[in-house]
């Protein structure tokens, strides 16, 4: 068993909806957040997946997990996340990779969705969750610290390491991640509490529209999930033996949903921001309809805008060691 006397390891852990993001001194690592009970033979792998054990039972964890439980398989938004059996699994993935690279003692800091954070109750016992001993396949692995900040922190975190002149302003991060949109405001780089909050949009809901629309044209039913898949490639969808152009249907799902979370924004925002970062799987696309509502702020998409979060995290589970950081709770 290693020792207290172990230097620390580090690591930012943004344990999402929609993916699993680790950022360690090894780098980053990045899957879905998707796990499914293994059926059949356990020796039998899937590509892209991961074996985790939990209470006796194996599971599959990773990118083609989905295709075990076949097509009506989809993700689902829990109220509290950390406390259900899929959240139990992933953070047992995670510790299994941290085991592979050092059984610690570890230093980490998590995100959680800002109406989740606000709960101290429910902070508490997520970062509990974390903390001490833990069986893994390399043996016990200790996690000696780990503190929770509210998920667009990170990226905030991420982006100041190299912009010190966000140091005096007041600054609007909105994270846009899968199931969820999330807002803080950080004003001389302390976290203002009372303004921010969480929406329950995001690129999942654009991609439900999209399902809506290729049900009513084309008499479709795929999964929120399947239209993910087929936006990227990989399985497109196809009428009457052409593959269905879905551009359209994309555009005028991302419009109706940007302007829900536009208008959310001006409802927790507070005060005018001086930046406004976005950030997150689906900055890419709702970073210039923001750009539009707010023409007299200056609005940028933070470098690596999906990976963000997670080295955020990491820096600052390098940087901080009191939990008094505003930033940071213990």
């Amino acid at each position: 068993m290693q020792s207290h006397l172990h230097q620390p390891r580090y690591a930012g852990i943004n344990l999402g909806y929609g993916h699993v993001k680790l950022r360690t001194e090894r780098g980053f690592l990045q899957y879905a957040s998707i796990a499914v009970a293994q059926q059949g033979d356990a020796s039998l792998m899937r590509a892209n997946t991961q074996r985790v054990v939990v209470d006796g039972e194996v599971w599959e964890v990773g990118d083609q997990a989905a295709l075990l439980a076949g097509a009506n398989f989809d993700l689902r938004v829990f109220p509290n996340w950390s406390d259900s059996r899929d959240y139990r699994v992933l953070l047992q993935s995670v510790l299994e990779r941290l085991a592979e690279q050092s059984l610690g003692p570890w230093r980490v800091v998590l995100g959680a969705p800002v109406s989740q954070f606000n709960e101290r109750r429910y902070r508490q016992e997520l970062i509990g969750r974390w903390r001490g001993r833990h069986a893994t396949h390399k043996g016990e692995l200790l996690i000696e610290h780990a503190a929770c900040v509210p998920e667009p922190v990170g990226a905030f975190w991420h982006h100041a390491a190299s912009n010190p002149d966000v140091n005096k302003k007041a600054v609007l991060v909105l994270d846009v991640g899968y199931f969820t949109t999330d807002a803080v405001v950080v004003q001389n780089l302390v976290l203002n509490p009372a303004s921010g909050g969480s929406l329950n949009a995001g690129m999942e809901q654009v991609y439900r529209v999209v399902a809506r629309m290729l049900n009513e044209n084309y008499r479709l039913s795929p999964a929120a999930w399947e239209v993910e898949t087929a936006v990227l490639g990989v399985k497109p969808f196809y009428f009457r033996d052409q593959a269905i152009d879905l551009q359209p249907l994309l555009h005028k799902a991302l419009h109706g949903v940007g302007k829900t979370i536009v208008a959310w924004i001006r409802s927790v925002q507070g005060q005018r921001p001086d930046l406004i970062l976005t950030c997150g799987g689906g900055a890419h696309v709702f970073t210039e309809p923001v750009r539009l509502a707010y023409p007299d702020c200056r609005v940028l998409m933070v470098k690596d805008a999906q990976a963000a979060n997670a080295h955020g995290y990491h820096y600052l589970a390098k940087s901080v060691s009191s939990a008094a950081s505003p930033q940071v709770a213990a």
